[in-house]
């Protein structure tokens, strides 16, 4: 049975009134994956960052899981046989990752902390699609997931943009890097901090980045202009309706 972890209380400055309940939130991590990957100590702070300052804005936590507790089926959509993103993944409008990540052309992939068995497939890997025939897994936003934050490496490579398009099924906004990012602890709590501040998620997830890593946005729009106005203007304070049929995507970076 999945635990809770509580996030470490941060201390906020008392001229920061709470925010009213505008969004829903959930976070996961892993440090010493299912996988048997290198330890990356920082994912925990890194997504703790987050759910604190997340908290103390106001704004309402469905989920924080982390290691053990944070398995392979919490993305994936829960029309695929072991999808449990009805509860985890889609059931909150803001959504922070933190773990090894991996992309190519055809997918990206985030490691756990457990194995499980998703559409047959024995895995410790969270894949957007399945890695033996393509069936698409991540179907994210016709519940209630609207920005999906990867603080891993390779969350928005910019050579393999297209296969999220399978992905987002009402998304607003994703963000990412494209290459490594390197393992701190302040990229979730600083991102948190800056969006709930003011400043639009393109805004915060580039001043979140690590010194010398290539921070990514990209968001969907009914049309060119839409997608283009999400990625430059979209802040936590906008409509967390689902977004209509999309055929357009705009993405940023900065390095």
């Amino acid at each position: 049975m999945k635990h809770v972890y509580l996030a470490a209380a941060l201390l906020v400055p008392a001229l920061i009134a709470p925010r009213a309940l505008a969004v829903t939130f959930g976070a996961e991590y892993a440090q010493d994956d299912a996988c048997g990957n290198a330890v990356i100590n920082n994912t925990k702070p890194d997504a703790e960052g987050f759910v604190s300052w997340m908290q103390a804005f106001g704004h309402s936590r469905k989920y924080f899981y982390g290691n053990s507790n944070f398995w392979p089926t919490d993305e994936v959509d829960s029309s695929v046989s072991g999808g449990l993103d009805s509860y985890y993944g889609d059931n909150a409008n803001v959504t922070f990752y933190a773990t090894h990540g991996s992309s190519n052309s055809s997918r990206f992939l985030m490691t756990t902390g457990a194995t499980k068995t998703i559409d047959g497939v024995s895995t410790c890997r969270s894949y957007t699609d399945n890695p033996n025939n393509n069936k698409q897994w991540w179907k994210l936003g016709d519940k209630s997931a609207r920005i999906l934050c990867l603080s891993t490496c390779q969350g928005l490579e910019l050579s393999d943009l297209a296969h999220w398009d399978g992905v987002a099924n009402g998304l607003h906004m994703i963000t990412g890097f494209d290459g490594n990012e390197s393992d701190t602890p302040s990229v979730g709590g600083n991102f948190a901090l800056w969006a709930n501040l003011g400043l639009s998620v393109k805004q915060a997830w580039f001043n979140a980045r690590p010194s010398g890593n290539k921070a990514v946005v990209m968001a969907y729009g009914i049309n060119s202009s839409d997608a283009r106005n999400r990625r430059d203007n979209e802040k936590l304070s906008w409509s967390m309706a689902k977004l209509g049929p999309h055929t357009y995507r705009a993405w940023s970076w900065i390095q």
